[in-house]
């Protein structure tokens, strides 16, 4: 099964999604690491609904991304933060039954290679502060912001 490579302009750049089937493996805001012709696909209409404010449409996009156990299981907790919502790394941490892996947790979401569509922008530090995002600061806080959560 090829890979395939489908572009999204948004309101902060490009947004790439490589896909496998119909299973999206990797996304990324900027360039993809390697990839194949960019061509249309049905997933970029959910991309641009998201960015015009329909709250469900990252949920239509089906997505399969391995990694260990513990980071799988961080990574579902991340996929279950509501738009419009925030979670800290030390919530989540709980929420995966293992409370004193707060670091691992940051580990974990720092590892996601499917982002918007798995929602890591959603989660923040313990202090309220925003954290790092793999996309840059300034996307991190725009998507925030367009899902209306108050930074």
């Amino acid at each position: 099964m090829s890979l395939l490579t489908a572009e999204v302009n948004t309101p902060v750049g490009p947004f790439y999604m490589i896909i496998k089937g119909k299973i999206v493996i990797r996304a990324v805001f900027g360039n993809p690491e390697s990839p194949s012709d960019i061509k249309p696909h049905p997933y970029t209409k959910l991309i641009t609904a998201y960015f015009d404010g329909d709250k469900s449409a990252l949920s239509k996009i089906p997505y399969l991304q391995t990694s260990t156990d513990f980071t799988e299981k961080v990574w579902k907790a991340i996929s279950k933060i509501s738009y419009g919502k925030t979670s800290n790394y030390a919530q989540l941490a709980e929420k995966i039954d293992n409370a004193k892996a707060v670091r691992a947790v940051g580990s974990a979401c720092g590892k996601n290679n499917i982002v918007l569509i798995v929602p890591c922008h959603r989660v923040i530090k313990s202090d309220g502060n925003i954290g790092k995002y793999s996309g840059g600061l300034h996307i991190k806080e725009y998507l925030l912001k367009h899902e209306g959560v108050k930074i």
